[in-house]
């Protein structure tokens, strides 16, 4: 991902709400997608975490 990208919106919703380490965001890259179907996330993703669950 493009560290000014990320810097970005780190700036906008807070350093906190940005996910780039991909162990943290593997919760939010998965679904109930049976494993064989179920593709793989990119490595260059970012997670930018909703204020409220």
């Amino acid at each position: 991902m493009q560290n000014e990208l990320v810097m970005n919106l780190k700036e906008i919703v807070g350093e906190d709400w940005v996910l780039t380490d991909l162990a943290l965001m593997e919760s939010y890259l998965t679904d109930v997608t049976a494993l064989p179907v179920r593709p793989k996330p990119a490595s260059d993703v970012v997670v930018v975490k909703p204020a409220n669950p």
